[in-house]
């Protein structure tokens, strides 16, 4: 899980948070340990949405400096986060470029980033910016926050974790009921070890639906 280091401080707007500048931390990508620093609660729901991708095997602050025309002079950015992904292991991987922005700052240079977004393209990078727009969409973020609850080896005990792959191992796809009624685990323990399969990359479902006892639950092809 993250770790927050500072208590939020939270600006609401019609009843949301606009301004979250001072939630800041470390999100822990599971996949590979790493620890990537955030700052603000939308970049905190971005990397949540991004680790829960099956596709996505690597994020790092590590990135590709952009350079940009303001009119006057070339200036350098350096994009949020630069996140890796393939589907396949034999696959070369891809690389997206992303900044995480709220609606408002985009709008306010909006010169800027679309500039960036045409340089990345000429030279053949992928670059995009991410907005609560695309990020805080329900069930996708939901089903994000759920397989991140899960993500930590110690939320689910090693034998369930097991015996929940071994019978994934065995069919096309499966649901969480369809474990606990071959008398394989427990509900709570089918729920728990086929979330940590997914957060680990192991298994994958379909964010775009609330995920429950009955969502189909796959093994990722690698």
């Amino acid at each position: 899980m993250a770790s927050i280091t500072r208590t939020p401080a939270v600006v609401r707007a019609n009843g949301d948070a606009t301004r979250q500048w001072s939630t800041y931390g470390w999100f822990s990508f599971r996949r590979t340990g790493a620890l990537v620093p955030f700052k603000g609660a939308l970049a905190h729901d971005f990397l949540t949405l991004i680790a829960a991708n099956p596709d996505v095997f690597r994020i790092s602050k590590e990135v590709r400096v952009l350079q940009w025309y303001d009119g006057e002079q070339w200036r350098r950015h350096a994009p949020r986060y630069a996140v890796y992904r393939r589907r396949r292991a034999s696959e070369p991987p891809s690389l997206l470029l992303v900044d995480v922005l709220w609606s408002w700052e985009l709008a306010r240079n909006q010169t800027k980033y679309a500039r960036l977004r045409k340089e990345a393209d000429e030279s053949n990078l992928n670059y995009r910016v991410f907005t609560e727009q695309d990020v805080r969409v329900d069930p996708r973020l939901l089903n994000a926050k759920t397989v991140q609850k899960f993500a930590a080896a110690n939320s689910v005990r090693k034998d369930v974790v097991e015996a929940v792959w071994r019978f994934a191992d065995d069919r096309e796809d499966f649901s969480v009921d369809d474990v606990v009624s071959a008398g394989v685990a427990s509900y709570a323990d089918a729920y728990a070890g086929a979330l940590h399969l997914v957060a680990i990359g192991r298994l994958t479902f379909p964010l775009g639906r609330r995920f429950d006892a009955d969502s189909r639950i796959a093994k990722r092809v690698i």
